[in-house]
């Protein structure tokens, strides 16, 4: 997620060689929960961290969520920050 400094990158390694479901679903809910999202889904994939095809694989993550109409700037920031409170870090793009 673009914080406007960065992207936010998982508490948890990025790149493990059987990165199971739930770990990704958990860090789903735990965005959701963090940043207070409304009407949430998502979904995942895996991609390899070696090539096209081989392990390890990293997960990417897809999210989509409502949007206030009214200063959507701001709570995108908020998202962000209540990422980065869990845990979560920022890192360079």
């Amino acid at each position: 997620m673009d914080s406007g400094g960065g992207w936010i990158r998982s508490p948890q390694n990025h790149c493990a060689t059987t990165p199971p479901s739930r770990q990704i679903v958990n860090s789903a809910k735990d965005i959701v929960t963090a940043a207070q999202l409304q009407e949430a889904t998502a979904g995942y994939s895996f991609v390899s961290c070696a090539n096209e095809n081989e392990p390890p694989y990293q997960v990417a993550l897809y999210m989509s969520f409502r949007l206030p109409h009214d200063d959507w700037v701001r709570y995108l920031r908020d998202v962000a920050a209540g990422m980065l409170d869990r845990g979560w870090t920022q890192v360079a793009i």
